[in-house]
């Protein structure tokens, strides 16, 4: 097994910028320890449909707010964040680095298993991931034992055209999903779960966390 790096270096393909993430190891797989933030700002309603020759990734910050982007990573719809990718298999690089993919159900279910036993303890996983005080999260509920460093960035919901949750809930997609209405969800009030959260497919805004493929 290789080891995980401390750091992962990311050019954002929209700006050619290089950004630093780091790196927690969790179970024997690698994962970023903050959500993605690459692309170009686009204000609501996000859209998801685009000419194929367009190139640039676009996120949402929350709320229309640039700075909670630099706080809280960028809220992406399904199809910025796979890259427009027309299949999705286990490993979907999408805005993730080289070598690296959007994390799937199986890298949730490990850390679910890895943090919370068998049969998952899932508020006992949520704790452990989630980042301790009330900073990122409108309860000090998490210990952040794994480094993972989960914040509760919200999410932004199509069907509105509004943001919602912030502090309250962490939503991220699924790199292997073919039913793009099931984000993997982090509640503190009901634990460590997967949602619908009445999804609208591609049009929502979640966040994106990577793993380095193995």
């Amino acid at each position: 097994c290789i080891p995980c790096p401390a750091e992962v270096i990311s050019t954002d393909p929209s700006t050619s910028a290089p950004s630093s993430y780091a790196v927690v190891t969790i179970n024997g797989r690698c994962w970023t320890a903050r959500n993605m933030n690459v692309g170009l700002v686009e204000w609501s309603p996000l859209r998801y449909t685009r000419s194929s020759n367009d190139y640039s990734i676009m996120k949402g910050c929350y709320g229309d707010i640039n700075s909670n982007c630099d706080i809280y990573g960028g809220l992406y719809t399904w199809e910025e964040a796979t890259g427009y990718a027309t299949t999705h298999v286990n490993f979907t690089q999408g805005i993730c680095p080289s070598g690296w993919h959007i994390a799937n159900l199986s890298d949730f279910n490990d850390l679910m298993s890895y943090t919370g036993g068998s049969p998952a303890d899932l508020s006992l996983a949520a704790r452990k991931i989630m980042s301790p005080g009330t900073t990122y999260w409108s309860s000090n509920y998490g210990t952040n034992e794994t480094g993972l460093s989960a914040i509760g960035a919200g999410y932004y919901d199509s069907y509105t055209s509004s943001y919602y949750d912030k502090n309250i809930v962490g939503v991220f997609w699924l790199g292997d999903s073919t039913n793009t209405y099931t984000p993997f969800v982090i509640d503190p009030s009901g634990g460590y779960h997967i949602s619908s959260m009445s999804f609208n497919a591609v049009g929502s805004g979640a966040s994106v966390r990577c793993v380095r493929d193995y």
